[in-house]
């Protein structure tokens, strides 16, 4: 599978990823990227990135082992 090709699960992980950032613009208050601060932006990133990572592990938890 390619880099930029995402399987079932991490699919979902992107959803909730998703979710974490617009959580975090609605915090605060801006939702166009141009306009962030580096801080807002490395937060940004931080929260995503957090949150794929624990999405992830719980996604990964509820599989069924092969």
């Amino acid at each position: 599978m390619k880099q930029d090709e995402f399987d079932r699960i991490e699919k979902l992980a992107t959803v909730e990823a998703g979710h974490k950032l617009e959580t975090y613009c609605d915090a605060i208050g801006k939702t166009d990227f141009a306009a962030f601060t580096q801080t807002e932006f490395e937060e940004a990133m931080r929260e995503v990135v957090a949150e794929y990572r624990y999405a992830m592990k719980v996604k990964l938890r509820d599989e069924a082992p092969f």
